[in-house]
């Protein structure tokens, strides 16, 4: 049986740096639409700690996986830009450019 939406978007609100990013592969990585799609709807609606994790990630990996899911699930594409262009994000080496 899988996890109620309040208790998977509890997860990630709760989730330690490391776990959220465990979680954000799986949202990236998967080539089922479905669960791709249902994942989406999770992630967006904690949006702000991914902005979060942006802006204060703990490490490069943590900052990439941010972005790359926000660059998914984002609807509001100029503040993700604003984001990037700001110099201030620690983006890994494969995102920079």
């Amino acid at each position: 049986m899988g996890l109620a939406r309040t208790d998977v978007a509890r997860h990630n609100r709760d989730a330690t740096p490391c776990g959220r990013g465990h979680s954000a592969q799986h949202l990236v990585g998967t080539d089922d639409d479905e669960s791709s799609e249902m994942c989406q709807q999770i992630a967006r609606q904690g949006l702000w700690v991914l902005y979060r994790d942006l802006w204060f990630g703990a490490s490069r990996g943590i900052v990439g996986y941010a972005y790359k899911i926000l660059q998914v699930i984002e609807t509001d594409e100029d503040r993700l830009r604003a984001y990037r262009n700001s110099g201030q994000l620690n983006l890994p080496d494969d995102l920079v450019g």
